[in-house]
């Protein structure tokens, strides 16, 4: 929502087209999320491919080697690529699917349910899962090579 607001209130070209601040809006939130996410990524990752015989041992496998660190970097850019476009996608299903069910008078569906937003949600993130799974296994050998 920050990254939507400031985009719309940036005076921007874009700012007056709903998909691209839908777009971006979800880019920018993936990045910022990214940043957490890599090193978390990075260590369950370790655990769940076997490459690492416990949760101890992938955080310092992971975040306390040099070798680790590296990975988490190179895995961090790959994660970029992967989760972007899912964001991105994501955001921009689910806010325009809502807004084309407000928009059609024939259609008597409460957008601002907990449930809708769920059923919304999940349908956006299917679609963005879709797209962005190649980039998932990519991300995940990154990490775990030797």
């Amino acid at each position: 929502e920050t990254a939507k607001s400031a985009l719309r209130a940036s005076g921007l070209p874009i700012a007056s087209v709903d998909l691209v601040v839908y777009l971006a809006a979800g880019a920018i939130g993936e990045v910022a999320g990214s940043i957490v996410r890599a090193p978390m990524e990075a260590v369950k990752s370790g655990v769940q491919s076997g490459a690492c015989s416990s949760t101890r041992d992938a955080i310092e496998t992971c975040l306390l080697r040099e070798e680790g660190r590296g990975n988490i970097l190179c895995a961090w850019s790959a994660s970029v690529v992967r989760d972007v476009p899912f964001g991105a996608v994501q955001l921009a299903i689910f806010e325009l699917s809502k807004a084309a069910i407000l928009a059609n008078p024939d259609i008597t569906f409460d957008v601002n349910t907990l449930q809708s937003e769920a059923l919304l949600g999940a349908f956006a993130g299917f679609v963005g899962s879709f797209i962005s799974t190649p980039m998932d296994v990519v991300t995940t050998r990154i990490i775990t090579q030797s």
